[in-house]
Parts: C-alpha cells; structure tokens; sequence
C-alpha cells in the first residue's frame, strides 16, 4: 500500500483506514465512478455521432457534397501492381468514370506526372503531360470514351496475351446508344501493368501517333 506523509506525519493508518476514511473513500469511489460512466456515455455518443457521420459522407456522391471526384492515381497505381492482371488498370480508369456523376466534368488531370504515370507507361505518359499542358491541347476528345459526354452502360473487357510482358485489353460498351470497342495496348513496368497506347479501330491512329504528331 502506497503511503502519503503530511507535514512529516504518516497518516496510513489509525482514523485514516477507519470506518469513516473507507465510507469516504467508498462513496468517492462511486461519485468518481459515476464521472467515468457519464464520460464513456458522451464518449460513446460522439462515436456514435462520427460513425453516423462516416456513414453518411459514404453514402452520398462526392459531386453531391459540392467535392471533386476522389483523385484515382492511387487505385491506379495499386490496380497495376506487377501481382495484377494486366487489365487491372483499364478497370481502374474506366471505374472512374462510373464513380462520376455524367454531368460532372471527370478529374482526370494528366498534366500532373504523377496521375499520368499511374497509368501510361514512362512513353505515353510523357506525351499526355506534355499535351495536356499546351495552351491549346491537340486532343479534343477524351480517348477513353472517343467522345466528350458519356453515359457508360456496363463494360465488358477481354484480355489477350501478346507476350510476357505485353497484353491487350479490349473494353466494349455502349455510350449513350453509341457502341465503343476501344483496345489498350498494356506492357509490364517496373512499376507495374501500364497503358502503352490506345487504339479505337476504322483506319484512325493510335493514341500515341496522335500525340508525337501534335509535338512536332
């Protein structure tokens, strides 16, 4: 048992450890019992009120709450971890889009290298930052989509393996009542799964001519 001295007087013991002392103690102990119990109750709701809370910011759309889109470079750069499968990242940027409200301008940002690295190996990826930094940028569609507004019905994607290191990855859906067949050309980094070019069919260039050209 621990002992207090007072004034140089050692007060464990005698009235201390008395009838009294205990009740004291005793009914200190609940009263501070009591304190401790109505502290976790308004503990417990402010947690209630934060998982309600939580709940809520889940439920409603980013566009809702007047926020832009969660940025999608990280869900990128994990869905094309070398571990994945090489369509993995295609899935990741199409989620996007529907994780977007259509009416919402989507927050893709590929001047940013860190966004455009998350997806398109070191190649493309140099030639969308450069591109999407002119004062007037050469791409006047969305590559991804091949059109500018979108409503995506579900995709279909279809993987075919090139070589070792090289895959294709072709997404079909229908936008608006449009139907779209675009083919990712996927080749493993150090970094993981990357999309090395973008091709939409009919006799067009590829993605990445598109953008040499407009650097010339």
């Amino acid at each position: 048992m621990k002992q207090n001295t007072m004034g140089g007087q050692n007060v464990m013991g005698g009235d201390a450890m008395g009838g009294d002392a205990m009740g004291d103690t005793g009914n200190g102990g609940a009263r501070g019992g009591g304190r401790y119990m109505k502290a976790m109750a308004g503990r417990a709701l402010l947690v209630m009120a934060a998982v309600l809370v939580a709940a809520w910011a889940h439920a409603v759309p980013a566009t809702a709450q007047g926020t832009k889109p969660t940025p999608v470079s990280a869900q990128a750069g994990q869905a094309g971890q070398a571990g994945q499968a090489p369509d993995a990242v295609v899935r990741a940027l199409y989620q996007h889009y529907f994780d977007t409200a259509p009416e919402t301008v989507v927050s893709f940002d590929y001047s940013d290298p860190t966004t455009a690295k998350s997806y398109f190996d070191p190649a493309l990826a140099k030639l969308m930052v450069a591109d999407a930094k002119r004062a007037e940028p050469h791409l006047d569609f969305d590559p991804f989509i091949d059109g500018q507004d979108f409503e995506l019905s579900p995709i279909t994607y279809q993987t075919k393996t090139v070589s070792r290191g090289e895959a294709q990855v072709t997404a079909q859906f229908l936008n608006f009542d449009e139907t779209k067949s675009i083919v990712f050309k996927v080749v493993r980094t150090g970094a993981g799964w990357r999309i090395a070019d973008v091709q939409w069919g009919g006799g067009r260039e590829a993605l990445r001519v598109l953008l040499a050209k407009a650097g010339k």
